[in-house]
């Protein structure tokens, strides 16, 4: 997977508006963790994040990132 595309792909879901003006930026490294969570192939994306990540679950599932809340995500290794 090319990590320009779906760095490209995640910020129209999460609407980043052009160019990161400055690096800290909470939404960018939203961005950054997530693409580097997608090219690492890992199961699930957990955050407690629902104002920026959480509300694009379905959008960011669509590019075959599965994003988990704790409550979720705890019953995927339970017994």
């Amino acid at each position: 997977m090319d990590d320009s595309y779906v760095s490209s792909a995640v910020e129209a879901v999460l609407g980043v508006p052009g160019q990161r003006t400055q690096p800290t930026d909470h939404v960018y490294s939203d961005v950054d963790h997530l693409v580097a969570h997608a090219l690492q192939s890992n199961d699930a994306f957990v955050t407690t994040d629902w104002k920026t990540i959480l509300r694009f679950r379905k959008k960011l599932e669509a590019l075959g990132i599965r994003v988990l809340p704790p409550d979720e995500a705890v019953r995927l290794v339970e017994p």
